[in-house]
Parts: structure tokens; C-alpha cells; sequence
């Protein structure tokens, strides 16, 4: 078997934790993640995305986090992006 160096790089990156919207059986890693290290590797994040989507995976988008915050005695609000991440079947990164 070829080796794969998509497969090999998605593996060995840290998983997202905590609360993750993902189906059991898969894995959800983050897209800055993945950005960061695919040009270390010298890949680019187009062919990685088209890996994952040909293998049954998907970009997932977060909606942004609301946070409170109190600065000088008053109340703020802001909202920041959620981090997207990738759900990919684990079995794609074992083959």
C-alpha cells in the first residue's frame, strides 16, 4: 500500500476537545490545526479538505461564542468566531 502522506499528517494531529457536535466513530480535528501544520508538511489545505470530504468527512462551522465580560463597572458583550474543525471517520485514518 502507497503511503499517504494526508492520512499520515490528519493522524497525528491532537483532537478537539470538549464539547464537539460529531458522530461517534469519528474524530474532529480543527482547521487552524490543520492549516498550521499541512504547510510544515508541505501540503496544501485545498488537497487535505478534498481528502477528507472524498472519505466521508466534513467541515464544520460553529456558531460564535457570546462572552460577558465586566470592565471598569460595566457590563460588555462580544462575540467571538467558533473555531471550525473537520469531522472525519476514524477508519479513514487507519487505513
Amino acid at each position: 500500500m502507497p503511503d499517504d502522506p494526508t492520512r499520515e499528517l490528519l493522524a497525528s494531529l491532537p483532537q478537539v476537545k470538549g464539547l464537539v457536535r460529531k458522530p461517534p466513530s469519528t474524530v474532529a480535528i480543527s482547521r487552524s490545526v490543520i492549516a498550521e501544520h499541512a504547510e510544515e508538511a508541505g501540503l496544501e489545505l485545498e488537497a487535505i479538505s478534498a481528502w477528507i470530504d472524498t472519505r466521508g468527512g466534513r467541515l464544520v462551522k460553529p456558531p460564535p461564542v457570546q462572552a460577558q465580560t465586566l470592565r471598569a463597572g460595566r457590563r460588555m458583550e462580544r462575540t467571538m468566531p467558533g473555531d471550525a474543525y473537520y469531522v472525519i471517520p476514524a477508519t479513514a485514518l487507519e487505513e
